[in-house]
């Protein structure tokens, strides 16, 4: 396993959170110590609260021709972009399927990847603001 873990990485009055790399899936994330982490069969990696399973977030890596696949399958509410070390990352609102609850998005495109991370999450904004592609 090519993950490695250093927990109290960053510590604020509510959460302490660990540090992971996956190398094999190019990325680093920062997450609730208490969440779990789960790979799936496709190659994604589950970030998810025990606590609460509609609270996770998710992480798939795809290629950049994707995106416009990807795009077409959402129902964007709203959407912001922004560039952070060199890649474009764009953060959508989407409307939950059969119009439940929303979804956010970040699409992270870097010159040769593009990372697409959603879920159900408080924490949805700090997770994708500390997310490296490696």
């Amino acid at each position: 396993d090519d993950r490695t873990n250093t927990s109290q990485w960053e510590v604020d009055n509510v959460w302490v959170h660990v540090y992971c790399v996956d190398r094999q899936a190019g990325f680093s994330a920062v997450y609730p110590q208490s969440w779990q982490l789960e790979k799936n069969s496709d190659g994604s990696v589950t970030f998810e609260n025990p606590g609460n399973s509609s609270d996770s977030i998710t992480v798939a890596i795809g290629a950049l021709k994707d995106e416009k696949t990807i795009r077409s399958a959402l129902k964007i509410r709203s959407e912001y972009s922004y560039f952070k070390d060199g890649n474009q990352v764009s953060i959508i609102s989407t409307i939950g399927p059969n119009n439940g609850s929303d979804i956010s998005v970040a699409l992270i495109k870097t010159s040769a990847k593009l990372y697409y991370i959603s879920g159900r999450s408080s924490d949805f904004t700090s997770f994708v603001s500390a997310f490296k592609p490696l």
